[in-house]
């Protein structure tokens, strides 16, 4: 997983999926994941041990939180 300006980047093996930050619907948070839902309802489901800590996590949740401000504000 790559985050970029415009979104998100998943890969897994030769496969790779962008999920533009436009296209996130919601991020549902459980104490070990966090699931993020595009507009589509394809799930991506992250481990949050991908992060390697606390700090990486919060700044990735805030990326998240900004884009869906951003998308209902359209």
């Amino acid at each position: 997983m790559a985050v970029e300006d415009g979104g998100i980047l998943f890969t897994a093996g030769k496969v790779e999926k962008r999920m533009p930050w436009s296209e996130l619907k919601q991020v549902i948070e459980t104490p070990a994941l966090l699931i993020l839902e595009q507009e589509d309802g394809f799930l991506h489901i992250l481990p949050k041990r991908i992060f390697g800590g606390d700090a990486r996590l919060a700044d990735f949740k805030e990326l998240t939180t900004k884009a869906q401000r951003a998308q209902s504000a359209i």
